[in-house]
Order: C-alpha cells, then structure tokens, then sequence
C-alpha cells in the first residue's frame, strides 16, 4: 500500500492524496500538487519529501507559519513521517 496524505480539517477535510517517490508541493500556487485555499495558506507552503523510505515536510520559509489546516501523513512502513 502507497503512503498518503489525509487531511483532518479545513475545507479538504476527508480527502486522501497518495505520495509519490518525489516531492509532493502544497500551497495556493495552481501548479501546486495539492492545492489549498485557506486564507494564511502561502502561495508554496510546504514540500512533502520522500527520502530513503521516509517523508519529511519540509516548510518553504515563506513567513506564513504552520499549515493552516491539520494533515497527517498515514505510511504504510514502520517508518513515521518527521517534521
């Protein structure tokens, strides 16, 4: 089983993105991967990173804080994503 993003609230809430062995970009931006609209949300927010079997979200230092809605990332490995 593929590893995904579930997100736990916000409007998206319910919705399951699968990640890939790539980098998976989150943001408002159109050419993001997944595509958010909260207010607060920066135009690239934040990049899940798969490296050596595990994810890591990696910020993008744009000045607007954490994630503006909640996610968690469901692995199917024994290895857990790291912040």
């Amino acid at each position: 089983m593929q590893a995904e993003l579930i997100v736990v609230s916000g409007s998206l809430a319910g919705e399951r993105f699968p990640l890939g062995p790539g980098d998976t970009r989150i943001g408002r931006a159109p050419s993001a991967d997944i595509q958010l609209t909260e207010a607060g949300t920066a135009w690239e927010h934040c990049v899940v990173r798969s490296r050596d079997g595990r994810y890591h979200i990696v910020d993008r230092r744009t000045g607007a804080g954490p994630l503006s809605m909640e996610c968690a990332l469901a692995n199917t490995g024994s290895n857990p994503a790291t912040r």
